[in-house]
């Protein structure tokens, strides 16, 4: 935090923290970024000017590290918001999801975030702005012609929350055609099934491909399913959270591999979808109250 004294300019403060910039970025080897709020001679502002300060450090993402950005009234954050799209872009969209067009989409959306990122007077809340619009948008259409919305592009707040943690505009411009093809996804498949249906095609996957590396996010990226509300539905629907369901499964599994096969126990680990065989022979002490060993050895003696 920089102090000014009666008199002083504020241009002391941005070359003060130019050479902060400089110095991290000379010794320590690592890019910094430097926000500067709004001045003020009262401390009851702090916090108000810290959250000045971190919105203009986030205008990196747009516009490069390495630099000291500061904050000015006529930056376009200090204004009420507005829309990013309008009622012919909402229009347009709108066509295009009626078509299932979703290459039009993505080109539309390159177009307006590269408008965006290479305008040196954009700020980064405008590409929050930007991405809150469109998932309005998708929310709304999706809430009038398909099953459960949520399921596909999850909540609000989670976009915010991964807004406020990227890093480049490359990360924005990869999840919102993700979030894009999604919609689609949904889309073309049949309108009329239900969540419940939903669940169930996903659980005869897990029951087939088991032994393979599968997540929440494998999952939702498969199924077009928010990983989020995935979890959510599917422990509503089975009394048992997706890794608790897989786990057992692969524990079974195990178990009968144990009992009619040879086969190493490092080998039954990777058999079932688990490489690690100190981790698998961990995972089924605990669902067995045995290792594997023991529980082979004991149904070999009876």
């Amino acid at each position: 935090m920089f102090g000014l004294k009666a008199g002083q300019d504020r241009s002391i403060v941005l070359s003060a923290a130019d050479t902060v910039a400089y110095g991290v970025r000379k010794y320590l080897k690592i890019n910094a970024v430097v926000g500067i709020g709004p001045f003020a001679d009262k401390l009851d502002r702090i916090q108000e000017i810290y959250r000045e300060a971190k919105q203009s450090a986030r205008n990196a993402v747009l516009h490069g590290g390495n630099r000291v950005s500061h904050w000015t009234a006529q930056l376009p954050y200090k204004a009420n918001r507005q829309s990013i799209i309008g009622s012919e872009d909402g229009k347009l969209l709108a066509e295009w999801l009626d078509r299932l067009d979703a290459d039009q989409i993505i080109r539309w959306t390159k177009r307006r975030l590269g408008a965006i990122a290479q305008d040196p007077n954009s700020v980064f809340v405008q590409i929050e702005w930007f991405c809150v619009d469109l998932y309005l948008l998708f929310n709304k259409y999706l809430l009038a012609n398909a099953v459960d919305a949520e399921w596909t592009i999850g909540e609000l707040d989670d976009m915010l929350r991964w807004l406020q943690q990227i890093t480049r505009i490359g990360e924005i411009e990869e999840r919102m055609i993700g979030l894009a093809s999604n919609v689609i996804g949904v889309l073309a498949r049949s309108g009329d099934r239900s969540g419940k249906e939903v669940m169930e095609v996903v659980r005869a996957y897990i029951d087939h491909h088991f032994a393979e590396p599968l997540s929440l996010q494998s999952i939702g990226e498969r199924f077009s399913i928010h990983p989020n509300y995935f979890s959510k539905r599917f422990k509503e629907k089975y009394g048992e959270s997706f890794i608790e369901y897989l786990t057992s499964l692969r524990m079974k599994m195990a178990a009968e591999l144990l009992s009619d096969t040879d086969l190493k126990i490092h080998q039954i680990g990777e058999r079932v979808g688990i490489e690690d065989a100190a981790y698998f022979g961990s995972v089924f002490r605990k669902c067995y109250g045995e290792t594997p060993k023991q529980y082979r050895e004991r149904l070999h003696s009876t």
